[in-house]
């Protein structure tokens, strides 16, 4: 059963009962000491933008219950994962898995960051992206330029959330009388493979234009945009391209830039340690599939024709968009210019309309505003996230802006 989680991050299941060991409580004879402080091994299966938040977010549940996380890269083989396992004991697990022997972790509380498909074993426990808000956001998006067809770009078939989203993006568009059209490529094949790409090429061209495009991932979004500069397809006049991720090596070295829904993967960390801490409790009613949501949609050129004809401020606005709530400063941004700050603050605001500062101002209000979607977060810490210095600063600003405080925001739009 799955347990979505669209409000916050309690837990609950109606399957109650449902522990490892059919029912019954499990012996704590494992050969690990309570005595000292528990651990939660995380296994890293790459470096991207996820795996970044997912860690935030676990480190942020175990903390919270005096726990400790160790972050070791996933080990090539069985013998070198049980000899981890061994070295460690810990009271918990945490990764995609993808590629692990599960077997050496069928003593172990698990939890696997993804979806379960058909061949995970039964006593992991589960936290994946919940599709359909997530393709919605999509949806939303690609609506948005008016295009009357649309196409879906995924991985490949024998990974269970890239079917899972395709069916919710056909799920989603159906409500407004919509269909689409997809691509599954082989899965014997390599991800940058020629074969791949040049099939990719070949289903790109016979796609009716205009046409939006959700891609599985930012990965598959990528390959979309060089198959389409390939062919000469304009993006995205002729084709618009969603990815999902919001990975920004990815998505920021495209041509051009690509567009992408962020989910919630610090929501997903989260949980996935809070499901830890209840499996190494031994409690009853441990949902096997815990989900999470999307916060937003980040806009790039693979959507959004550009009305902001100077490529130095088109530049500008995208080094604020990623990086107005990590302390940057409008002398960060006048640094693009290579020229002196009045000339700087002219250019920008002559081809935007704003000043730098309120570019940077009105970017930490989005922020702050997919962030007050996560109830689990204080607004102190909102605020911190956000790129403000102080949380007083922070309200009085919003305030102004969306004439709401933010806690009064929040009330309004969270549901």
């Amino acid at each position: 059963m799955r347990t979505p989680l669209g409000t916050g991050f309690a837990l609950h299941d109606a399957t109650a009962g449902n522990r490892r060991n059919g029912g019954e409580t499990k012996p704590a004879d494992d050969g690990r000491d309570r005595s000292r402080e528990r651990t939660i091994l995380y296994f890293q299966g790459s470096r991207c933008e996820a795996d970044r938040l997912n860690i935030a977010g676990l480190t942020a549940s175990a903390h919270g219950h005096g726990w400790s996380v160790q972050i070791l890269a996933m080990p090539g083989d069985a013998a070198a994962m049980r000899s981890l396992l061994k070295l460690w004991k810990p009271d918990g697990v945490v990764g995609d898995m993808r590629f692990a022997d599960m077997r050496a972790f069928a003593s172990i509380p698990l939890v696997v960051i993804g979806s379960p498909g058909n061949q995970r074993p039964g006593y992991a426990r589960y936290v994946a992206n919940e599709p359909i808000p997530t393709v919605s956001l999509a949806v939303e998006e690609l609506r948005r330029l008016r295009y009357p067809d649309y196409a879906f770009a995924g991985a490949c078939t024998d990974e269970p959330w890239c079917v899972e989203r395709e069916k919710a993006f056909r799920t989603v568009l159906a409500r407004y009388g919509l269909d689409c059209r997809s691509f599954f490529p082989d899965a014997r094949e390599t991800e940058d493979s020629p074969s791949r790409q040049k099939a990719l090429r070949v289903w790109l061209a016979a796609l009716p234009k205009p046409c939006a495009l959700l891609a599985a991932n930012d990965m598959v979004g990528r390959s979309v945009l060089a198959a389409a500069r390939a062919l000469g397809i304009r993006v995205p006049d002729e084709l618009a391209v969603c990815g999902v991720d919001n990975d920004l090596e990815t998505c920021l070295h495209t041509s051009p830039t690509l567009t992408s829904i962020e989910p919630d993967f610090y929501c997903g960390g989260f949980l996935a340690g809070e499901l830890i801490v209840r499996l190494a409790e031994e409690c009853a009613d441990v949902p096997r599939v815990t989900t999470f949501g999307a916060l937003r949609i980040r806009r790039r050129e693979s959507t959004s024709p550009s009305v902001v004809r100077d490529s130095l401020a088109r530049k500008a606005l995208s080094f604020i968009a990623e990086k107005a709530a990590s302390g940057l400063t409008a002398a960060d941004v006048v640094g693009l210019f290579k020229c002196s700050r009045r000339s700087a603050e002219m250019r920008f605001r002559r081809a935007t309309g704003m000043t730098i500062m309120e570019a940077i101002l009105a970017e930490r209000v989005e922020t702050a505003k997919a962030l007050l979607r996560r109830p689990d977060l204080k607004l102190e810490a909102v605020a911190t996230l956000s790129g403000w210095k102080t949380y007083s600063v922070f309200r009085r600003h919003f305030t102004e802006v969306c004439g709401l405080p933010p806690s009064e925001w929040r009330t309004a739009n969270v549901r």
